[in-house]
């Protein structure tokens, strides 16, 4: 009974004690798995036969692939995962079922497979999650929550997860000790874990209620992994303010309209035509001209345009299927701008004295060049939204008003 207070009062430093509501998570939605690899400085985020791949230092996910390529061998779908030294060198322990498979490194053979009940003697016949802090492992199935001490090797339990962590109501899928945290040199140290459970997580000692992945862990919701998930939008809160638009060329001849659609980087793309944008845009042009007509433009060349006027820009999204076959559909949030860039007097003016400008007539093409810096601030009104999105598509179209839509990625420009 001591050690069942002592690792209830251990845990008690692991977790902030929270009030959270009911949830009834959606299983398409739940993580099976997480875990933070030492080995590749990555965390790897596992369900069903599929995994994905977030790279802590840029914290983005760069990779998604089928588990069976990662690690050999291995049953799928992991119920757990943990990476620790406990047995005197470094290995994973992958949970499925009753079974416990033991692996050195991605990419092998395990090393070995063991019965769950001879790894803790007194667990269910499945786990759900697995931390391991100082000497402690902890084992999350449904509703509870199991204690075990290396030393002895002696499972406790079950006790009701809600009485240790106060509101909440709904099972852990995954959790993951806090080792790469920004601002956290080690979990060890500040006692904090991420907990998954359905679209939220909470990070212990660190918030007092539960927050949606996706504030977090920006795309994961809306990756391959998670293709029938119906994300709740009424939770989600998208922003951005550090997303630069590098600098977008064009030719264009003087006193046509364009439209410019800008796409989103790195970030889930909701299938919904009930959302509402909020944006800050900050808009800039400079010039470089083409040498036409006999002319010589020189650098100290100035031109002069009107003022953009923003009145006119307005919401939209632009649907996009993918040429390689996928059958989803991907919708990006962009802004559209119609105006015309007029010159001003349709003059090139070379030199500038006083409020009078030395101007020669110039009527051909010029090149523009826009660098855009767009601040995104997504309010979504939908009770809820269809995410078949992908990350790390950054896409432009430019094109005359009333030109079509681009059909393909191959339309796209990249940026």
């Amino acid at each position: 009974m001591d050690l069942i207070r002592t690792s209830t009062a251990l845990f008690a430093l692991v977790v902030l004690f929270v009030n959270t509501k009911a949830t009834s998570p959606d299983p398409a939605c739940n993580i099976d798995a997480v875990l933070y690899s030492t080995q590749t400085d990555d965390i790897y985020f596992f369900k069903d036969d599929m995994y994905a791949r977030w790279n802590v230092k840029s914290d983005r996910m760069y990779y998604y692939g089928q588990t069976k390529d990662l690690i050999n061998g291995l049953k799928t779908p992991i119920d757990a995962v943990i990476e620790t030294d406990i047995f005197g060198t470094q290995k994973i322990f992958f949970f499925s079922g009753n079974q416990v498979q033991i692996y050195d490194h991605f990419h092998k053979s395990p090393l070995d497979t063991i019965d769950l009940n001879d790894f803790a003697v007194g667990l269910p016949e499945s786990i759900d999650a697995v931390l391991f802090l100082e000497g402690t492992f902890y084992f999350f199935k449904d509703y509870h929550i199991y204690f075990m001490g290396i030393e002895k090797k002696k499972v406790y339990g079950p006790f009701n997860t809600s009485a240790i962590f106060l509101g909440l109501k709904s099972p852990v899928d995954a959790a993951v000790l806090n080792t790469f945290h920004e601002g956290h040199e080690s979990a060890y140290l500040f006692r904090s874990a991420y907990l998954f459970s359905g679209q939220n997580y909470y990070l212990t000692n660190s918030t007092d209620e539960l927050t949606p992945i996706e504030n977090r862990w920006k795309g994961l919701l809306g990756s391959p992994l998670f293709a029938k998930c119906e994300i709740n939008c009424n939770t989600v809160t998208i922003s951005n303010d550090d997303w630069k638009f590098g600098s977008i060329s064009y030719n264009m001849s003087m006193n046509e309209t364009y439209t410019r659609s800008i796409g989103i980087k790195n970030f889930t793309k909701y299938t919904t035509d009930q959302v509402q944008i909020d944006y800050n845009f900050s808009y800039n042009e400079y010039f470089s001209f083409l040498q036409t007509g006999g002319v010589n433009v020189k650098q100290n060349t100035s031109f002069v345009v009107t003022t953009p006027d923003f009145s006119n820009i307005r919401d939209s999204i632009n649907i996009t299927k993918l040429p390689s076959g996928d059958k989803h559909y991907y919708f990006s949030y962009g802004i559209k701008t119609e105006r015309e860039d007029t010159i001003k007097d349709h003059m090139l003016c070379t030199s500038v004295i006083g409020d009078r400008r030395k101007c020669t007539v110039f009527l051909n093409q010029y090149n523009i060049q826009v660098p855009y810096t767009i601040v995104w601030n997504h309010k979504v009104k939908s009770a809820s939204c269809k995410s078949h999105g992908v990350t790390d598509i950054l896409i432009a179209h430019i094109g005359k008003i009333n030109e079509p839509a681009a059909k393909d990625m191959s339309d796209r420009t990249e940026l």
